[in-house]
């Protein structure tokens, strides 16, 4: 039985599932290697390799006994080429065309991008810039006509299917909720995802509308995740993290839309304001670039991810490494021995941390205190997930333990900063800290002689109860 992934970390680790990523054995060593959860494009392949995919992880979960997060990622209004037969390689000063259409057409030598969204040609204009598969591949454009484009390759690339297309500083109109979205929803709900992230998110009406989808299948408990892809959503970024229960900040999809030099600045900005709010912070895209097709990283890639573990994001998500990498594995592994360095030299910092405003907050609080202050480990038993959440945002020094009857809490809550779930079979709260404790110990997690500060929080506010529990 692997008690958790090694190393133990507080940073988790989303790795992006696709053809270099889906076989049993290659997410089995992924998890081994330190990944916590994994994620579903919904852009790309279809519900039948999805189901597969969800099985698959679910199957190495129960092999593992170790809990993972599921996510998955709705399209959104998000524009992007149709099909190609084939990986189509642009060189620098090549010419390029781009024609309404859903897949490739056979045009001889010319390469043609299809692109079937009307409103892309009618919002192009000559000089325009556009920019393809998270900001890898950039073009000029020399004319438009009606529904082509043509255009002189400026940074080179390969494109592939369904890759992202956007013009740089233009909003290209569409559906706030796709029919393709509203299909992907029923998919999730359907296949036991505990988290679903929204694409190209520009105010905090549509993460409501997605909540209000889900509420209305029963699976309000499922955690939606805003992706900050734009310049509007940069701009109305504090009323969206209140509506959503947190945020990934994708790089490759900002780069459209702000100058490079630019990122960071925003990174951490949206960074700070997720940790005053307690919400959960995701980082993506262009991590560990290099190993697309290089065992090892590059020092440059090393110190992004470092600065991103000591500006306190949640968790950090591969995409095109582990989805169609050559190295997923090594991938994972990489982004888990700097996360481990980087811990060592977190340190938390109280200012940046939420205000604590009621008794909840307090009481999360007052425990995680206890704990450093007692070099304790910490012990919480949950039938919601809440106080796990809450004790995220408190940043304690070590992981911390949350026991829990549900698979979907438990799935939800891993990808928590710090938390290490549990699946107990409990019906009361008493019993839950009994029997998460017996695990602990059984498993090796904890043993004889730590100190454990157990808690819990009855629904409704009506009871607290903190324990210290030396374990024999």
């Amino acid at each position: 039985m692997l008690s958790y992934p090694a190393p133990i970390k507080k940073t988790k680790i989303i790795a992006t599932l696709g053809p270099s990523s889906s076989s049993y054995e290659t997410i089995k060593e992924m998890v081994r290697a330190g990944a916590d959860g994994f994620r579903i494009n919904f852009s790309y392949g279809s519900p039948h390799e999805w189901s597969r995919l969800a099985r698959l992880v679910l199957e190495v979960e129960e092999e593992l006994e170790i809990i993972l997060s599921l996510v998955g990622d709705l399209q959104g209004p998000n524009p992007r080429i149709g099909f190609l037969s084939e990986p189509m390689c642009l060189k620098r000063g090549e010419l390029v065309e781009l024609a309404l259409a859903d897949s490739q057409e056979s045009v001889g030598e010319k390469k043609v991008v299809p692109v079937p969204l009307k409103s892309f040609f009618e919002v192009t204009e000559r000089g325009d810039v556009i920019i393809m598969a998270d900001g890898q591949t950039i073009l000029e454009v020399l004319e438009r006509e009606d529904h082509t484009i043509t255009a002189r390759v400026v940074e080179p690339g390969c494109i592939r299917s369904r890759n992202s297309v956007g013009i740089r500083g233009k909003v290209i109109p569409m559906p706030r909720v796709t029919e393709k979205d509203l299909s992907d929803i029923e998919f999730a709900v359907q296949h036991e995802f505990s988290h679903l992230m929204v694409s190209y998110v520009e105010s905090a009406e549509h993460v409501s509308e997605i909540r209000e989808i889900l509420s209305k299948r029963g699976k309000q408990d499922i955690s939606v995740i805003a992706k900050i892809e734009s310049r509007k959503g940069v701009e109305r970024v504090d009323s969206i993290i209140t509506e959503a229960r947190g945020v990934v900040v994708a790089r490759g999809d900002l780069g459209k839309h702000f100058s490079l030099e630019e990122i960071p600045s925003i990174q951490k900005s949206i960074a700070s304001k997720l940790r005053a709010k307690g919400k959960i912070a995701v980082l993506a895209t262009q991590l560990l670039t290099s190993m697309l097709n290089s065992p090892t990283p590059t020092r440059s890639e090393v110190a992004d991810i470092y600065n991103a573990v000591l500006e306190g994001f949640d968790a950090l998500m591969l995409t095109n490494e582990t989805a169609i990498g050559r190295y997923p594995i090594d991938a994972v592994k990489w982004l888990s021995r700097v996360i481990v360095e980087a811990e060592r030299h977190y340190t938390r910092r109280e200012e940046l941390l939420p205000e604590p405003k009621g008794i909840p907050e307090r009481f999360v609080l007052g425990l995680v205190k206890l704990a450093l202050s007692l070099n304790a480990k910490l012990l919480v038993f949950s039938f919601t997930g809440r106080t796990a959440e809450l004790v995220a945002q408190y940043r304690p020094t070590r992981v911390y333990f949350v026991g829990t009857p549900s698979a979907s809490v438990a799935r939800r809550v891993k990808m928590l900063w710090g938390s290490v779930p549990l699946i107990v079979e409990a019906q009361d709260y008493r019993s839950g800290i009994d029997l998460t404790r017996k695990k602990l110990l059984e498993t090796g997690m904890v043993t004889s002689g730590e100190v454990l500060i157990e808690a819990y929080s009855v629904t409704g506010d009506r009871e607290y109860l903190i324990r210290i529990y030396r374990c024999a």
